[in-house]
């Protein structure tokens, strides 16, 4: 586990009275380094960390299949990968993760770059607006 960081798994009642397992973790920012990774195909994420020596990896988006491709947006290095975009009237208020050199940010992808630098990854649901937990 990353120093600082913090791993809470809980169990939340729904309004329908179904239970569901939410499992959250809180990293310090300082030391952070993001990266967005596009796999080509479906693979495990366990065996490629393993492969690469990556210690601490979460999927983080959507994909479709046939044929395989990203579900709403994902940009590495300031260009966008292909995919499939998010339908409105919501592709704005789902979230993204935003990296950059000088930063990290997460908001809804409205209230970001049209043309983000560094990496950006679109998915959802909106969990943190503003710098505030909202789920």
């Amino acid at each position: 586990m990353p120093e600082g960081a913090v791993y809470t798994l809980r169990r939340d009642r729904l309004a329908d009275g179904v239970e569901t397992t939410v499992y959250v973790v809180r990293y310090r920012r300082e030391g952070l380094r993001l990266r967005v990774e596009v796999f080509r195909q479906p693979r495990r994420l366990d065996h490629w960390s393993a492969k690469h020596g990556v210690g601490e990896a979460v999927v983080g988006g959507f994909y479709r299949r046939e044929p395989f491709r990203p579900l709403g947006e994902v940009w590495i290095d300031g260009r966008e990968v292909p995919g499939e975009r998010f339908h409105g009237p919501y592709d704005g208020v789902r979230p993204a993760v935003h990296a950059t050199a000088g930063g990290l940010s997460i908001a809804r992808r409205d209230a970001m770059p049209a043309r983000p630098a560094g990496a950006l990854l679109q998915a959802g649901p909106l969990l943190v607006d503003d710098g505030r937990i909202v789920f």
